[in-house]
């Protein structure tokens, strides 16, 4: 993983831990996701299908 990378998802994590609101951290954890090239929508797909509770949902972030 390059050092570029690295820093971003460091300072990702940094900024994510520092956030109060909910609905943002959920956002810089997506963020984080992208920077590793992950679908997110295919994420969620694969989350939702694992749950044990159907009402269970993941809800997308807000950009702080």
């Amino acid at each position: 993983m390059g050092e570029n990378i690295k820093d971003k998802i460091k300072e990702l994590c940094v900024d994510g831990l520092v956030e109060t609101a909910p609905h943002h951290k959920q956002w810089f954890f997506e963020e984080i996701l992208r920077v590793l090239k992950y679908d997110i929508e295919k994420l969620k797909r694969e989350a939702h299908k694992n749950l044990y509770d159907p009402e269970e949902i993941w809800e997308s972030g807000v950009a702080p």
